[in-house]
């Protein structure tokens, strides 16, 4: 190295890597891996002293959780997976995933009991279509971060819901009726 007067040093200088912090290493996983359609279903990981969990399904929707834990509402499947990222207290990222069967059970459904939702993608408007039974439901379709975009009136249990000013992206579709919350996962192109 030569400095502005032109006196020259030279040296040599070694860098090794001694972390303090070893990378985060997520699971096991504890829950059930084969589940049935429609319903919640607790998982859970190791949990580690500061560090952070982030929470998503394919094939599910994170109804919530909680640092180490999430609960997932399995959709008519034949398979669903379950993702967490583990952030530590120093920025260090592990990814790990888990595998479900989901099991489509129960008695066949007549028209009269079945709820539509269609078309999904949707791009102009979506279409939910209840049964009569579900006259006093409330209806509400919010953004992955739990904000509520639309909250529309149901009307002799159909309602159409314009898309076409929303973000294209996934959003949750909620039914609420008394003693019963429904989630759907939509897709808004």
């Amino acid at each position: 190295m030569t400095d502005d007067a032109g006196q020259t040093a030279e040296g040599t200088v070694t860098i090794g890597s001694n972390p303090t912090e070893p990378d985060p290493i997520v699971g096991p996983f504890s829950g059930s891996s084969s589940v049935q359609s429609w319903t919640n279903y607790s998982y859970t990981v190791a949990a580690t002293n500061g560090s952070s969990f982030q929470w998503s399904a394919m094939g599910g929707v994170v109804v919530s959780s909680v640092s180490n834990s999430a609960m997932i509402q399995w959709d008519a499947g034949p398979t669903g997976m379950i993702y967490v990222e583990e952030t530590s207290s120093v920025g260090c990222t592990a990814i790990d995933s888990f595998e479900v069967v989901i099991l489509f059970v129960g008695v066949e459904e007549t028209h009269e009991n079945a709820i539509a939702v269609f078309p999904n993608p949707a791009s102009e408007v979506l279409n939910i279509q209840l049964p009569d039974s579900f006259s006093t439901a409330t209806i509400s379709l919010s953004d992955l971060q739990g904000r509520t975009v639309v909250q529309p009136n149901v009307a002799n249990g159909t309602e159409q819901i314009a898309t076409d000013h929303l973000p294209s992206g996934m959003y949750i579709l909620h039914i609420e009726y008394p003693n019963l919350h429904l989630t759907h996962q939509v897709v808004i192109r």
